[in-house]
């Protein structure tokens, strides 16, 4: 493999962007905070009722601030320029010859502001702030400084001010609290660019500035924290939420012997007495580590280094080194040592009011409170501890279980799970023991259980009937869901099984549900390409596992087992051959569970479709068969302008999965990163287009720039047999944005053992200059190793290329031991050679979309031209073959016992007849009173079945893709009928449940049903026919089992 590094190229970005930071506006200027010394006092700042001065008691950046005594209604004027203006376009970014204006960063005004001590007046703690020119007030914004420490106000001009800013605006105006004080103001100012999502609404306005109501969700903004005083408060309605439940009378002996339980699960450092003391150059490790904050004392205040988003990571985890290095040491000298430091750490985040925060960088705080908590108690500040995570964890909203605005919407921010679950655990802990304490586990269990827990509808965030589980209105299978899930099963459900506090057995068997279908579409470490939630890089390590260990330590959900040995024997399958896992002949958890007698389970086998992730899985032996698509309810990718060119991943991508390769960084799938060509991914049909228009163009600025385009196809999905075969069908239509919205093709693939049967129809295009393939494969190539076979001659060639228009039957091997039938006459090449791209997998990175990458590869495709109308293409797959097998099976494909035979293929329907299983199996792109195949007479709406038949009847598998989450027109579509690029998060069915659906099958014979699980009801049988009908919902698969009367 090569890789060249354009340092010319480089070398010119780095210069223009050097001399583009030496040109600065005169708005820019005023970016920078302003210089508190003696000349700002005496030059450019008034006074009335009141008196200011250089204060070094608050320090903000190691600089003195600005106090300002005050008497009640006093005011502090700053004179000079606002530098104030309105958003404008900054430029125009050319999508496919459009432009989209890119509107410059909106500006506002920000400063920090510090109380010796928290007012509780409301008359004490109002603030205005005003902004004009001359003798004219033109906007102005009222905050509420009422907490000791420092706070931080934010407001961006004309969206969280009143009134109307102006250019001229050349005085800011702070207008006291009617009650005389003191404040300490610092990092004034007074226009500078601010990030919409980094500031919260203003409560007098009562308006949420620019958040559509799903986003704004359960806070209103991302980064919520206890010093942004814009109304947090107020703005924050789960601050006010209180508790319904009433007090137990008493603490229980069952409920303490609980406690003790679940902080021994949770913090296992806990059952571990310390013998000896810590070593010395573990202290001085710590040491330095907290020397990095600065942190000082004086008297009654405490000063450190600012402690910004990046380093407040550091900040968190070293809360929960001291709490675990406390714990360590039998030295009183090194806990007296670790103590102190962890007491100045924490009194210096309550001063500043914003560490922890509820999001990645806050994790380690709550927990080392709680380790030391013996430590804060003694100092008697316990129950402070208590309270300030309580507010920075938005704990309060664990009371409310009613769902967003009343309205009983199930699920929970998948963020939040994940950065706030281990917090709220060890916040509750911390507690004495209490009725209080007993009341607030009821509660987290209850809220866990009945609502973040539970599945939630349409696009919005938590767990989903399939298996699914949506973070940024998507599948995560990779990402959030990936290390959510695991981490809210090992703090909150194991700990708290078997106890009186336990989730219920609904909770937990949903989750023991989506822990299994996570095995099902995971090889040991990784997971299929095309179920990427965000389109970053390739990883080694893509599929986590200790949710099976602590599901199985979590007991079965009904609670008569306290070990679970179906999960169990999951982890031991995926642990064991694990190729990266040096360590498991020690590990303690495969030594419990082999002493148990358990055995690794086996690999999964069969079929199933997922139709909130639009897409499916097919298993047999030790490979899986990926398929993965995208409609207007799921989108094709999220992007955030990485430069990754994966226009069409989610395009009907295809992927043969082997078992993991250790000297193989990512699925073992042929795919590799590096020289890939990304217009030709495996089983996509697509225009051929050079790399760089396949690479998202992000058009707009803001927390929500990633690029989330929707088909406006809603006939995504498929239906599965309890026999281990189904079917997965593709209606695919391009976007608008890049100019592909006159692509369309249906596309299908019928999955019986190990035969893959794929079909293509209406396959349209009406660009000229640009080709329509529909590609076979693509695999990594390995010259004088690997080889093919096209029909019975074996190529092994490097470089070669090979086209034929053929006219009769021909099959091809890959160098991956997939087999091609293609039946129908067919133009088709193949290349064996090096390909270039401009994308590179780096280790160590995620992408290098900036680097030029080589690599060998083997390529065919089938060509369908320029602007195709209604072409279509037909070929089946053999997994795992050889040249005797395709050979032997295109000899039975030629003899009068086909394997499998196309019966309809067309814009109505793709129907096929699977010889060895004796099953039809449909797909209606629209109903049909008339279709008259098989045993079907008709169907009253377009859904996708199976029929097989029995020797008694026949059992029919039925689904209606369609998740009917709306009605008619996508909210993307404009009045031309052309869609533009929307933000997901504003969608008005965001929380719309998939509405049933009613399916009719019209059958042939007189049948009866011989179940009784309410799949389907017979609505009449008689005169030569059968009304099926089927009640359809979450696009998920229905069964039947009929016999003939």
């Amino acid at each position: 493999m090569k890789r060249s590094y354009d340092l010319s190229q480089n070398l010119l970005i780095f210069t223009f962007c050097f001399l583009a930071s030496l040109v600065r506006s005169e708005a820019d200027q005023t970016s920078i905070p302003l210089a508190l010394d003696e000349s700002l006092l005496s030059e450019r700042i008034s006074v009335t009722d009141g008196d200011i001065s250089l204060s070094y008691r608050h320090l903000s950046d190691g600089a003195p601030s600005l106090r300002w005594d005050y008497e009640p209604g006093g005011t502090l004027v700053i004179h000079g320029r606002i530098g104030w203006k309105s958003q404008a376009v900054e430029k125009m970014v050319e999508v496919e010859g459009v432009d989209y204006p890119w509107l410059s960063e909106p500006l506002g005004f920000s400063m920090r502001v510090c109380r010796d001590d928290e007012v509780t007046e409301p008359d004490a703690q109002k603030l205005t702030v005003a902004f004009g020119s001359g003798d004219q007030r033109d906007c102005w914004f009222n905050c509420y400084p009422k907490r000791r420490g420092w706070s931080i106000v934010h407001a961006i001009y004309g969206w969280e001010t009143r009134g109307e800013p102006s250019t001229e605006m050349d005085w800011v105006k702070f207008t006291a609290p009617h009650v005389a004080g003191t404040l300490y103001l610092n990092d004034i100012i007074t226009c500078g660019p601010l990030f919409e999502a980094s500031t919260l609404p203003n409560p007098e306005r009562r308006v949420f500035g620019p958040y559509q109501p799903a986003r704004i969700g359960e806070v209103g903004s991302l980064l919520v924290s206890n010093r942004r005083i814009t109304g947090i408060e107020e703005a924050q309605p789960f601050f006010k939420n209180r508790a319904i439940t009433p007090l137990p009378q008493k603490v229980t002996e069952e409920e303490i012997e609980a406690f003790r339980t679940i902080e021994d699960r949770l913090f296992p450092i806990l059952k571990e007495k310390a013998t000896k003391p810590l070593s010395a150059e573990k202290m001085k490790e710590l040491e330095a580590e907290f020397n990095k904050f600065g942190i000082t004392r004086n008297g009654d205040t405490i000063n450190g280094n600012p402690i910004e988003y990046k380093e407040s990571y550091g900040y968190c985890k070293l809360m929960r080194a001291l709490g675990d290095a406390w714990h360590m040491t039998s030295d009183h000298n090194q806990q007296k040592q670790i103590s102190d430091w962890f007491l100045d750490m924490f009194d210096y985040a309550v001063k500043l009011g914003d560490i922890p925060s509820r999001w990645y960088n806050g994790r380690g705080f709550v927990d080392g409170c709680f380790l030391m908590r013996d430590v804060l108690k003694k100092n008697g500040q316990l129950e402070e501890a208590i309270t300030y995570t309580r507010q920075a964890y938005l704990f309060n909203q664990l009371y409310d279980d009613t769902g967003f605005n009343g309205t009983n919407v199930k699920g929970a921010d998948l963020d939040y799970l994940y950065t706030c679950t281990v917090s709220v655990m060890s916040n509750i802990l911390m507690m004495d023991e209490s009725p209080e304490k007993v009341r607030d586990m009821r509660e987290i269990s209850h809220f866990y259980s009945t609502v973040a827990l539970d599945y939630s509808p349409s696009i919005a965030d938590g767990i989903k009937p399939d298996g699914s589980a949506f973070h940024h209105n998507m599948a995560s299978a990779r990402g959030y869901g990936n290390y959510t899930i695991p981490i809210v099963i090992e703090a909150l459900v194991y700990p708290l099984s078997g106890t009186v506090f336990r989730i219920t057995e609904a909770a937990h068997e949903r989750l023991r549900k989506l822990a299994k279908q996570r095995f099902f579409y995971r090889t040991q470490n990784h997971i299929p390409l095309g179920w990427r939630n965000i389109t970053l890089g390739v990883h080694r390590k893509d599929a986590s596992y200790k949710e099976n260990l602590f599901l199985a330590k979590s007991g079965t959900p009904d609670g008569k087992k306290k070990y679970d040995d179906e999960m169990a024997a999951i982890y031991l399958r995926i642990v064991q051959n694990d190729l990266y896992y040096k360590d498991r002949a020690n590990d303690p958890a495969i030594k419990d569970i082999l002493s148990r007698g358990i055995k690794p389970a086996d690999i999964p086998q069969g079929t199933k479709i997922y139709p909130y992730t639009a897409a499916a899985i097919h298993r047999r032996s030790d490979w899986m068969f990926a398929v993965s698509g995208h409609s207007s309810y799921m989108f094709g990718r999220e992007c955030w302008g990485y430069g990754i060119p994966w226009m069409y991943l989610r395009w009907g991508l295809t992927e043969v999965i082997y078992p993991d390769r250790k000297d193989l960084e990512m699925v073992n799938s042929g795919f590799s990163p590096d020289g890939w060509d990304w217009a030709h991914l495996p089983g996509v049909t697509a225009p051929v287009r050079e790399e760089e228009r396949l690479k998202t163009v992000i058009t707009k600025r803001g927390h929500d720039i990633a690029e989330h385009l929707y088909s406006d196809q809603p006939f995504v999905g498929g239906v599965s047999t309890r026999h281990g075969n189904g079917l997965f069908v593709l209606k695919l239509r391009g976007h608008d944005k890049y100019k592909l919205d006159s692509f369309y093709a249906n596309k299908t693939w019928f999955m019986f053992g190990d035969l893959i049967i794929c079909l293509g129809t209406d396959i349209r295009y009406d660009i000229s200059g640009e080709s329509v393939d529909t590609t076979l494969f693509q695999n990594r190539f390995t010259p004088n190793k690997d080889s093919l076979w096209i029909g019975e001659k074996e190529v092994d060639t490097f470089p070669m290329k090979w086209s034929e228009e053929t006219k009769s039957p021909l099959w091809m091997i890959d160098n991956r031991a997939v087999g091609y039938y293609i039946p129908t006459p067919t133009n088709l090449s193949l290349h064996i050679d090096e390909q270039t791209s401009g994308y590179s997998f780096v280790p160590g990175r995620q992408d290098a979309p900036d680097l030029e990458s080589q690599g060998d590869f083997a390529l065919a495709k089938i060509e369908h031209g320029e602007t195709p109308d209604d072409a279509s293409y037909q070929y089946a797959m053999k997994i795992r073959t050889n040249p005797d097998a395709m050979a032997d099976f295109a000899a039975s494909m030629e003899s009068s016992h086909k394997p499998y035979k196309v019966l309809k293929a067309d814009s109505e329907a793709h129907v096929i007849h699977h010889d060895e299983s004796n099953s039809m199996a449909y797909v209606m792109f629209q109903r049909d009173y008339d279709l008259n195949i098989g045993h079907v007479i008709g169907v009253t709406k377009p859904c996708t079945f199976i029929v097989q038949e029995k020797d008694t009847g026949l059992e029919v598998s039925l689904s209606d893709p369609d998740l009917h989450f709306f009605y008619g027109f996508g909210w993307d579509v404009q009045l031309d009928r052309s869609r533009k690029q929307m933000v997901s998060y504003a969608e008005p069915w965001y929380y719309e449940p998939s509405k049933p659906s009613v399916v009719r099958l019209i059958l042939k014979g007189e049948y009866e049903l011989t179940d009784d699980i309410g799949s389907a009801e017979i609505l009449s049988s008689g005169n030569g026919q059968t009304v099926l009908e089927f009640v359809c919902v979450d696009g998920l698969s229905k069964v039947a089992q009929l016999q003939a009367k």
